[in-house]
């Protein structure tokens, strides 16, 4: 754990969460003081760590502000993965893979073009009384479905409602 650690540059607590949460070992074989990690395991956990990125990169994927996506994450969307530092920056990290579907999965659904009676995400959840964020989970949980998709538009504020 602690080569894997100093290899990465972050804390053995990081690659710790890492791994819990990922689940990326499911059948933990104890040496007497760390995990032993075999090579198609340090290849997973090299992967997944080459594909964190931070709270404010989520922004450019999903298209919405990083307290709306963090609501997202919370209702089990997305996995949120803490101790991982990047360029010394402290806070959670998303697998970029795994954002980029949430979002791909929900726009592939919706058909192209806007009408003149849809709203956008924004004025959807004002008419509503609503919150973006709640808007968001009802959609992603299929409660809700968006009527149309703005394709110059990135991410999930490219909905119209």
């Amino acid at each position: 754990m602690k080569e894997i650690a100093s290899e990465f540059g972050v804390p053995v607590k990081g690659i710790r969460s890492l791994i819990r949460t990922l689940d990326i070992l499911p059948d933990r074989v104890w040496d007497k003081r760390a995990l032993v990690i075999d090579e198609a395991t340090y290849a997973k956990i090299k992967a997944y760590a080459d594909d964190l990125i931070t709270l404010p990169e989520t922004i450019a994927i999903t298209g919405v502000p990083g307290h709306i996506f963090r609501q997202l994450v919370k209702q089990g969307f997305a996995h949120e993965i803490w101790g991982m530092t990047t360029g010394g920056t402290w806070g959670p990290r998303y697998l970029a893979t795994e954002v980029q579907q949430l979002v791909d999965r929900r726009r592939a659904f919706v058909p192209a073009g806007v009408a003149s009676e849809t709203r956008t995400l924004n004025g959807y959840a004002k008419q509503q009384g609503s919150s973006e964020g709640e808007i968001l989970a009802r959609t992603l949980c299929g409660e809700l479905v968006p009527a149309a998709v703005d394709k110059s538009r990135n991410g999930l504020r490219a909905l119209y409602y």
